[in-house]
This record gives C-alpha cells, sequence and structure tokens, in this order.
C-alpha cells in the first residue's frame, strides 16, 4: 500500500519535510531538559502531595492575589520552615 500525504500537503517532500521538523523539534526539548536546558533531572525532585478541594481553592486564591506561582510558593514555604528549625 503506499502512503499518501494528508489532503492539505501537495507534495510527498513537503510532508516528509513537516515530519523531519517535528522530530527536529522533539529532539531539542529532549536534549534541552536531559542535558543541561533549563530542567535538570539531576537538580530537582518532583514534590506531589493531595490535600482537600477547599484548602486548594484558597491556596489558588491566596496565590492569584500575590501574583506567586505554586512552584514559589511551596519553595518558599519550606526554605523558611527549615531555615526556622535549624535556627533553633
Amino acid at each position: 500500500m503506499i502512503r499518501r500525504p494528508p489532503r492539505s500537503t501537495q507534495s510527498r517532500s513537503s510532508a516528509a519535510s513537516d515530519v523531519y521538523k517535528r522530530q527536529e523539534y522533539v529532539e531539542r526539548i529532549f536534549t534541552e531538559h536531559f542535558e543541561g536546558g533549563q530542567i535538570s533531572m539531576k537538580a530537582e525532585r518532583t514534590l506531589a502531595v493531595q490535600i482537600p478541594a477547599e484548602l486548594f481553592e484558597r491556596l489558588k486564591e491566596y496565590l492569584a492575589a500575590r501574583n506567586l506561582k505554586q512552584k514559589q510558593f511551596l519553595i518558599q514555604l519550606i526554605e523558611n520552615a527549615l531555615d526556622d528549625t535549624e535556627a533553633e
């Protein structure tokens, strides 16, 4: 069976070019992510917790009022708690 390019594509070479461009993009994202881009798997770990829906809504309102991101808020909260404990 002969594979045909999508109807929106005028030629086979154009379809192949689109696939190649997508492949390059995906490879670049993986390279940046795993080989020293802004995100380093060695430098960061994921912290996941479940909280009651009501508390989550309160948190969202608090963050929005102060123009904070969840990550910023949690990092500040953890750092402050650890600093307070170490200062005792």
